[in-house]
């Protein structure tokens, strides 16, 4: 874990403005994110946002029909309100549900316009860098 630590903290130095917009943290259930992102917010006093328990209290008061467009208004509306440069992201797994129809990195992509997003993001892939930006 501190090799990643030290990885997210050489990324987000001051040093290199501005910072990546879009930083994920890519693992399976288990393997340590949300344990990163809580270590890393406390060194930096970054907020972390659980965006999952959020944003279902939020689409609990939209008619069913309604929360597909509801998503990236509630989102916009919550990562704004952090007021910001850098938002730690966890539990997005809401964001994959099937009901909402969403496009989890396209979401997560436009919702990094409004600040640096470092998100955990549930699952793996092959030949991975452990930490990778999107521009």
């Amino acid at each position: 874990m501190s090799q990643h630590l030290s990885t997210l903290h050489r990324v987000f130095s001051v040093n290199i403005l501005p910072f990546p917009p879009l930083v994920l943290i890519v693992g399976p259930c288990g393997a340590g994110k949300t344990r990163l992102l809580r270590e890393f917010a406390r060194q930096t006093g970054y907020p972390l946002y659980l965006l999952g328990p959020d944003l279902s209290r939020r689409l609990l008061e939209v008619p069913p029909e309604h929360r597909a467009r509801e998503v990236p208004v509630a989102l916009r509306e919550h990562i704004a309100a952090f007021r910001s440069d850098v938002l730690l992201v966890d539990r997005i797994e809401l964001l994959f549900a099937p009901i909402l129809r969403q496009d989890p990195l396209r979401l997560l992509r436009q919702m990094s316009r409004i600040c640096s997003l470092v998100v955990a993001w549930p699952g793996s892939y092959t030949n991975c860098v452990c930490l990778r930006h999107y521009v």
